[in-house]
């Protein structure tokens, strides 16, 4: 037995249409987008996660704000001091973070990635973007992206806010991993 599809408020398909007349045409953003928001986390919740085309990404920036260090790589390999710690080792540690993340082994780091269809009366279209972040007990929490013409400029937008897809990981090349790094220096004894 199918379940039944949630069926979206006249007044929300409202807001959708001026969502797409606002990419298209530049008109205002309607001011009741909230209420899209709060239905879509409940009562439209199936149809808001329906959509995972796009898969999972990783948060690199934030992985790499709180991973990509060297004391983390010293502490990690039981080195004596950070001055020990080579690009080998920054390479191989912020590997094993992104394939941590990209198995799911952190749901806040790697979120699902949806494109929410939104249509006016005519043919136009526009997406709501929306990555799925988990937070343990407090469970799935949607982060809003905003609103674009199509899946291309969404996803145009997780990259440059330092989200990769996980099908993308292939192309992050070591250079990348290393310009992100911090280098920390040595810190002295004190006599």
């Amino acid at each position: 037995m199918q379940a039944k599809k949630t069926q979206m408020p006249d007044d929300l398909r409202k807001v959708c249409a001026e969502l797409v007349s606002h990419v298209h045409d530049g008109k205002p953003m309607p001011s009741n987008l909230q209420a899209l928001h709060d239905w879509l986390e409940v009562p439209g919740w199936d149809e808001l996660i329906a959509d995972l085309d796009e898969g999972y990404a990783i948060k690199l920036g934030e992985i790499a704000e709180y991973r990509f260090r060297d004391s983390e790589v010293a502490a990690d390999e039981d080195l004596d001091s950070v001055d020990q710690v080579t690009d080998s080792h920054r390479i191989a540690y912020a590997r094993q973070w992104i394939q941590r993340a990209a198995t799911g082994d952190d749901g806040d780091l790697a979120p699902t990635v949806h494109c929410f269809s939104l249509k006016d009366d005519g043919s136009r279209e526009a997406i709501l973007g929306v990555t799925v972040e988990v937070h343990g007990q407090a469970g799935a929490v949607p982060v809003w992206h905003g609103v674009f013409k199509n899946r291309a400029d969404f996803l145009a937008e997780l990259r440059a806010c330092n989200y990769w897809l996980v099908s993308d990981l292939p192309l992050l090349d070591d250079s990348q991993l290393l310009a992100r790094w911090i280098r920390e220096k040595p810190r002295r004894k004190r006599k």
